[in-house]
């Protein structure tokens, strides 16, 4: 079975890695991105299931690359597909 993928988006090192070695330790595969415009280019590359977006990066705002995926039309994730709970 696949493992679901999550792109974690900070600028942060020690934000993007803590959250790395967490979902890792989960079972998610786990891509990473530093701005805005690195996680645009993650997205195409890696069609994440999940994303964690930090709203103030260096380059352009977390809001802005969500503004960016609906304006290519891009969608996250599947309706069908749910990742698993954690308690």
């Amino acid at each position: 079975m696949p493992k679901e993928t999550i792109l974690v988006v900070d600028d942060e090192r020690l934000v993007r890695w803590s959250l790395q070695q967490k979902l890792e330790q989960w079972g998610y595969h786990v891509s990473l991105a530093e701005d805005g415009n690195a996680a645009l280019s993650r997205i195409q590359l890696d069609n994440p299931d999940l994303i964690t977006l930090d709203v103030k990066l260096p380059d352009i705002t977390g809001i802005d690359v969500l503004a960016e995926l609906r304006k290519r039309n891009i969608q996250i994730g599947n309706r069908d597909h749910r990742l698993r709970g954690r308690g």
